[in-house]
């Protein structure tokens, strides 16, 4: 079997191998409307529609290092860490500003905000730089 033939099955193993065992978390994946609808308690909240729900895998930054990005507020500037979640491959393409929330795994219950939904090719994962957020 010659090298060409080998590299799509390898590919679509690792996009296998992507959206099943190496994922540690479930998440779901909102795109707020920009729409206020009532919550259950009577008050007004924003709308949000599901863009994905499945496996994920929040990450630190590339290489394991930490990295951040500047934002700035008033009297100055702070630095906010960044991390990276990890989306099988067929994922659709998010937008900045998405909001995902881990439904399951080691951070359950946490909110995190999409960056910069940039898709890079030759890509087992669908990987994009996250922040921690606020639940909306």
């Amino acid at each position: 079997m010659s090298l060409a033939s080998y590299l799509p099955q390898f590919y679509r193993d690792a996009r296998e191998r992507m959206g099943s065992t190496n994922h540690g978390s479930d998440a779901t994946v909102y795109r707020l409307t920009g729409r206020t609808i009532p919550g259950p308690d009577g008050l007004d909240e924003p709308e949000r529609i599901v863009v994905h729900a499945g496996p994920m895998r929040l990450r630190s930054g590339r290489g394991g290092a930490g990295s951040s990005r500047s934002k700035s507020v008033p009297g100055g500037e702070v630095s906010l860490a960044t991390r990276e979640a990890h989306f099988p491959d067929a994922t659709p393409t998010f937008r900045d500003g998405d909001l995902i929330h881990i439904d399951a795994g080691r951070s359950a219950g946490t909110w995190w905000l999409v960056i910069e939904a940039d898709r890079a090719d030759q890509q087992t994962a669908y990987r994009v730089p996250v922040m921690a957020a606020e639940q909306p």
